[in-house]
């Protein structure tokens, strides 16, 4: 998993004894003995070699360190980086503006604490980002200036740092010349060898979601959704209000499962680990996650404008929250799909207990696969593993599967426009240890990619990307808790995995907090869609 599993080291290995040739001779200008009379070697070779050759680990080691600290030197301006080593060396290295400083200006202020530097900075200066985050993986960096305890938010501050200097212009990889070789070699690497053709698709999908159910039950909670949740705060609209009062009403009838505003009692400790998480970030939240997550779908839901009768597909159908959710408020019958076994059988388990099973149903299959014509397409945060050679495959199959009067409403995570021509050729912490194949596209990408392959057009936009680092937090929260109750040991994740995990999780939450990455809803039709979009509006 790790680039440099250990410290910068040479090994000694003992001298050879070699065959004298005639009138050679050996080091040190004594002459020659016949074996059967050889006086006993003197320890001094070894001892010197060994000496030299910690010498040249030392020298190399050292090399290495003053090429990271130059490079961060010269690359940071804006707020903050402190580096500490631990003990014996107890050494603090200071980068970009003065703490006081940086505070006052309001730019984030980051201490990191090195507890093995050899190959922390080996780490660095052959992967740059890869590195840091593997070297946080391997124990071998932690975040603030306290080893031992929690410290993602020390981990989220240095980060944060980090992106601000990047996107300022002044941080890249390409400063280190080994970072810049690897890091091309990496991206080809991810390119072909996890493309997502029919075969590869599925292999990339089974990598993350198939790791365990129990896994992600322990952040996911009830709502069972794995995607941006949407925040109070003002940005529910009055349409999803209607539906969530309709979906009450309708699941209190039929006994479905719970809607916003009626968490069911399994919640209790979960809305505790949110409280800590929103509270944490000081704001109020509107309410916990799973409220959060069920009123996105509610809003997915009114963009749609589902109905009963209403033939819906939905592309990564997750652990079936959304249709299950869809069926119940409005009795519409959705088909959605997956490539992920494990998600498959839970989602037809949830379907069956929540009483829709004759309304929703779901498949082991690919987009690309899909027969059958639906009224609707839903796809939630799927896009991703698209990968970007076959986004117009996926529009060609969205466009092929929705009616001719249809609506798609997606939701994607985005990366901005002038970051897209590097994203998308190289290789990152997440695509290599979390999301094989996966690439996060931009909005203009979305649209050509639509428009040379379909004959659908964009009805609506709306982008909430800061409501994804509160998810995160929420996410993260729960995941500590639950580390905490040795829930994640018991689904068999060692602690590698635990911070493996907690860097994602902080990766992701720095990037939407800084707005370095967003995530949009968009609603997709055809030209001339009187009859389900409406006409023109009424005038005084």
């Amino acid at each position: 998993m790790c680039v440099c599993s250990a410290p910068i080291s040479l090994v000694v290995l003992p001298p050879r004894r070699v065959k004298a040739q005639s009138g050679s001779l050996p080091v040190g200008g004594e002459s020659l003995k016949p074996p059967h009379s050889a006086s006993p070697r003197s320890p001094f070779p070894t001892v010197f070699a060994s000496r030299a050759l910690n010498l040249l680990s030392t020298t190399v080691a050292s090399a290495l360190q003053s090429s990271v600290h130059s490079f961060l030197s010269s690359s940071l301006s804006v707020g903050s980086l402190t580096l500490r080593h631990a003990p014996p060396d107890a050494a603090a290295h200071a980068f970009g503006q003065p703490p006081e400083a940086a505070a006052a200006a309001g730019a984030p202020v980051g201490t990191l604490t090195i507890l093995h530097p050899a190959s922390f900075y080996a780490r660095i200066a052959a992967a740059a980002d890869i590195g840091f985050a593997e070297a946080y993986m391997a124990g071998e960096v932690v975040g603030g200036a306290t080893p031992g305890v929690d410290d993602a938010d020390a981990l989220l501050a240095a980060l944060r740092v980090l992106i601000a200097n990047r996107d300022s212009g002044e941080l890249s990889a390409g400063s280190l010349v080994l970072s810049r070789l690897t890091s091309r070699v990496a991206g080809l690497v991810h390119l072909v060898g996890h493309r997502n053709s029919l075969a590869g698709s599925a292999r990339n999908v089974s990598a993350h979601y198939d790791l365990s159910n129990a896994l992600f039950a322990t952040f996911l909670g009830p709502s069972w959704t794995y995607s941006c949740g949407l925040w109070a705060d003002g940005a529910a609209t009055a349409a999803a209000a209607a539906v969530t009062a309709t979906a009450a009403v309708t699941a209190a009838a039929v006994g479905g499962p719970p809607v916003a505003g009626r968490p069911p009692p399994a919640a209790a400790a979960a809305a505790a680990a949110d409280a800590r998480a929103t509270g944490a970030r000081g704001g109020g939240g509107g309410g916990g996650l799973d409220e959060a997550q069920w009123r996105k779908l509610d809003v997915v839901i009114a963009k749609a404008r589902l109905h009963p009768g209403c033939r819906v597909l939905e592309i990564g159908c997750g652990w079936g929250e959304f249709a299950i959710r869809a069926a119940t408020a409005t009795g519409c019958t959705v088909v959605g799909i997956t490539l992920s076994v494990e998600q498959l059988e839970l989602a037809r388990q949830r379907a069956a207990a929540a009483g829709v099973a004759h309304l929703v149903t779901f498949e082991l299959c690919d987009y690309r696969s899909v027969t059958g014509v639906y009224d609707r397409v839903v796809s939630i945060e799927m896009i991703e593993a698209v990968g970007a050679a076959f986004l117009p495959a996926y529009f060609a199959a969205v466009d092929k599967a929705l009616a001719a009067d249809g609506l798609a409403v997606l939701q994607v995570i985005t990366v901005p426009e002038a970051r897209w021509a590097t994203y998308s050729t190289t290789s990152d912490f997440i695509t290599k240890h979390v999301f094989p194949g996966g690439c996060c596209p931009s909005l203009a990408v979305l649209v050509a990619a639509m428009t040379a392959s379909s004959s659908l057009s964009m009805e609506h936009v709306e982008t909430f990307g800061p409501h994804y680092a509160t998810t995160l937090a929420a996410w993260r929260a729960r995941f500590v808790a639950a580390v905490g109750r040795g829930e994640v040991a018991a689904a068999g994740f060692n602690d590698t995995f635990v911070k493996k995990w907690l860097y994602y999780l902080v990766y992701c939450e720095a990037g939407f907090a800084t707005r370095t990455l967003n995530v949009a809803q968009l609603v997709v039709g055809r030209a001339g869609n009187v009859g389900v979009l409406g006409g023109a509006p009424r005038g005084d």
